[in-house]
C-alpha cells in the first residue's frame, strides 16, 4: 500500500496546491488518465466546499488530503478542521439551479465520479474510493 498526504490552509488561493498534489499522486501511483480527471474534479470540488462551507472561509483552519493506493483501489480522504459537511443524498437537490451557494455541486460531483463516497466524523472527513 502506498500513501501520501498534504495539509493545506483553508484558503481558495491554495487550490493550485491541491491540483499539484493530484498531479503528483497520479504520477507516483501510476494511475490512468481517465482516473486523473475523476480525481481532479471531485477532490478540487470537495476542497472548495470544505473551504467555503465547512471552514467558513477561515484561513486559520487547514484541511488534509490523504491519497492511498491498494492493489484494486485508490482512496482519497479529505479531513477539515471545521464543522464538516452534511450530505443529504442526491435527491435533496432536484435541479442544478439550486446548487448555487451551497455545497451541492461538490457533493454531486463526488458522488458521481467516485465509486464509493463516505462521510465520517460528522462530515468533517470525506472518503472517496475509486476502483482500479
Amino acid at each position: 500500500m502506498k500513501k501520501q498526504s498534504i495539509t493545506i490552509p483553508s484558503d481558495m488561493n491554495c487550490i493550485y496546491q491541491v491540483e499539484l498534489f493530484i498531479d503528483t499522486i497520479i504520477d507516483t501511483f501510476q494511475l490512468s488518465v481517465e482516473l486523473h480527471g475523476c480525481i481532479c474534479v471531485s477532490v478540487t470540488q470537495a476542497v472548495q466546499d470544505y473551504i467555503l462551507f465547512a471552514n467558513d472561509g477561515n484561513r486559520q483552519k487547514t484541511f488534509t488530503i490523504t491519497a492511498t493506493r491498494t492493489e484494486h483501489k485508490f482512496i482519497v480522504t479529505i479531513q477539515d478542521e471545521g464543522a464538516g459537511l452534511t450530505f443529504k443524498g442526491l435527491d435533496y437537490w432536484p435541479n442544478t439551479s439550486e446548487l448555487q451557494g451551497m455545497p451541492g455541486k461538490g457533493f454531486y460531483l463526488m458522488a458521481t465520479l467516485a465509486d464509493e463516497l463516505l462521510f465520517l466524523k460528522k462530515g468533517s472527513k470525506v472518503k472517496m474510493t475509486f476502483y482500479l
